[in-house]
């Protein structure tokens, strides 16, 4: 057990959420940030917490402690590392000293003045959300290579700009937010053009539908999930609304 925790804690460090080299920045220990709860100034009448987010390294906004080990994070910093650590199925823990928690102190005024925050009711944020729901698509709608073959492939609406945000987006939900898809976004990109002049031309091209050829070009990437990102890939291309506008309609019917 003690590996695969610290295999998870690896590879979310590896993803680059901090914007600081711990080893350089972090603190030695779960308490040298904050010694002592005891210790917040009890005489200010405003937020006691006044250092540097080790996520951001910018000065605190709407500053928080980890009630396990009392280090100080943004707010929306250390909620977006928690968010993080849920998507990929991992424990939570602080950034800095690995502690597992499930309470912040928010609106910390002093050492007797503050509020706690539990994380199990705190929503997560819209990107995790959409995220999340987008990658139940993958686990529960399998399209298989030859449903692919047999499908009507809709008009294209959408120019690759337009697109390359849902893109993104679903390579990363399908593997991994750490892996690089500069060649993927390049090959889909380079197929949504070929379909294009394809559908322009009055003789087509090509005997084989670009959408087919591009299942064929993602399946070593993607294995089994090709057929369904390309599937979704053309509805969101048919889709004349914008990535929000088209999760809202995607949710609310889901």
């Amino acid at each position: 057990m003690a590996t695969e925790e610290a295999s998870d804690w690896a590879e979310a460090r590896d993803e680059g959420f901090f914007a600081v080299d711990s080893a350089e920045h972090a603190p030695t220990d779960a308490t040298s940030d904050v010694a002592s709860f005891d210790s917040v100034d009890s005489s200010s009448d405003t937020s006691a917490l006044h250092g540097a987010c080790p996520v951001c390294l910018k000065p605190l906004v709407d500053g928080v402690l980890v009630a396990a080990c009392l280090h100080e994070f943004c707010r929306a910093c250390i909620l977006q590392w928690v968010d993080h650590l849920r998507d990929r199925g991992a424990p939570v823990r602080c950034p800095i000293c690995r502690t597992p928690f499930a309470q912040l102190y928010t609106n910390v005024v002093s050492a007797e003045d503050y509020d706690v925050e539990d994380l199990a009711t705190t929503a997560p944020s819209p990107r995790s959300l959409a995220r999340r729901q987008r990658a139940l698509v993958y686990r529960r709608a399998s399209v298989s290579i030859d449903d692919a073959r047999r499908m009507q492939w809709p008009v294209i609406y959408k120019t690759n700009d337009q697109a390359m945000s849902w893109i993104r987006r679903e390579l990363g939900v399908v593997l991994g937010a750490a892996t690089d898809t500069s060649l993927l976004t390049q090959i889909i990109a380079s197929q949504l053009v070929e379909i294009r002049m394809d559908d322009a031309s009055r003789k087509r091209k090509h005997v084989q539908h670009g959408y087919e050829r591009l299942v064929d070009a993602l399946h070593g990437f993607l294995d089994d999930d090709a057929a369904t990102f390309v599937v979704e890939l053309s509805r969101y291309m048919a889709s004349r609304l914008n990535l929000a506008a088209y999760d809202e309609q995607a949710f609310s019917f889901g």
